[in-house]
């Protein structure tokens, strides 16, 4: 059993190796066509603060985030282990029944990832604007 969608917005910390399969939707406006889905497992460290001011590590939170669309497969390959994300998307909770034991997983359907430029390991970012096609961009909000 799925519960509701609820807005996500949260850093998360990549616990697996990303994976980016395809998927073939039987409805929707991609019925019928191919589509990228990454997944990867992450998590996101909880802290308490202490009466003296300092911090306590709790149990963190785990998700299972999905990413859908063209740029899936590029971000399959970019993502590392231990790598900060800023995610924005919705979150269900999906309960199960496996040996006869009650689980629940959480899982995130991301509209947008973010790496955290502001975090230790990074060493060199390459990017390179994508073309226009047919006289339209694919940034369109940067053509003005």
């Amino acid at each position: 059993m799925t519960s509701k969608y609820q807005d996500f917005s949260e850093s998360l910390v990549v616990l697996g190796e990303p994976k980016c399969t395809s998927i073939f939707p039987t409805k929707g406006p991609h019925a019928g066509k191919e589509t990228k889905v990454l997944e990867v497992l992450t998590y996101h460290p909880n802290f308490e603060k202490k009466a003296d001011g300092s911090f306590e590590r709790k149990e963190p939170d785990f998700y299972k985030l999905q990413y859908f669309g063209a740029t899936a497969e590029n971000m399959a390959k970019l993502l590392q282990k231990s790598m900060r994300l800023d995610v924005r998307g919705s979150l269900t909770t999906e309960n199960f029944e496996k040996d006869g034991k009650q689980y629940e997983n959480k899982v995130i359907k991301a509209k947008s990832i973010a790496l955290c430029l502001n975090q230790l390991g990074i060493e060199s970012i390459k990017f390179r604007a994508p073309e226009k096609k047919a006289g339209k961009s694919q940034t369109p909000e940067l053509d003005r």
